[in-house]
């Protein structure tokens, strides 16, 4: 129970910050259980427990009109396709059978459900497969031993992006590999004195 405590308030601090507009951003939230309640149940508390509590210590900015009508038109499909969880500058569109697709920003995320089959890790790359070019980072809660499996199996797969740890997606290592990129190409440069 605490660590599934601790994951839904690591992934509302991702949503939040920078209301969801930096460049490593979730806008999507993958739950691998095996019972779809389980999933249902995240989604639910993602919503009460942790978005609707930074709401009030970390407030949405202004939402300017052309993003208010992008909102719109996403929660209108996300409940269409599944349930839609709604606050007051914030939604969870749980989708169990969805794509997986991008959001407004501006604290709107899509759970999606995954069943974790024999390799749960195969399983969540097939879920991302539609974003492999467009995918920068993953945020995941559990093990660092799944973790470093996950980034192994989504590597060898062509993604390039990084994986840390849930709650970590704006602020990542100096060492997090950044659009399949070593650490700091780009702007490090290494010469050899003989």
């Amino acid at each position: 129970r605490r660590a599934q405590q601790e994951a839904i308030e690591a992934v509302a601090l991702d949503v939040a910050a920078f209301d969801q507009r930096g460049c490593l951003s979730p806008h999507a939230v993958l739950i691998v259980a095996e019972r779809l309640e389980h999933a249902a149940r995240f989604a639910a508390r993602l919503h009460e427990e942790g978005l609707a509590r930074l709401a009030s210590e970390l407030p949405r900015g202004p939402l300017p009109l052309e993003d208010g009508a992008r909102q719109l038109a996403w929660r209108t499909a996300a409940a269409a396709h599944g349930t839609l969880f709604e606050g007051d500058g914030f939604a969870v569109s749980f989708e169990p059978e969805a794509a997986v697709r991008p959001s407004p920003g501006y604290r709107n995320v899509q759970l999606v459900h995954v069943r974790p089959g024999d390799d749960p890790v195969a399983s969540v790359r097939h879920r991302l497969a539609t974003l492999r070019r467009h995918l920068k980072c993953v945020g995941m809660a559990g093990p660092g031993s799944l973790r470093s499996r996950l980034a192994t199996s989504l590597a060898a797969a062509g993604f390039a992006c990084s994986v840390v740890p849930a709650g970590r997606m704006q602020r990542p290592s100096a060492s997090d590999v950044m659009d399949g990129e070593p650490p700091g190409a780009g702007w490090l440069r290494w010469t050899t004195v003989g």
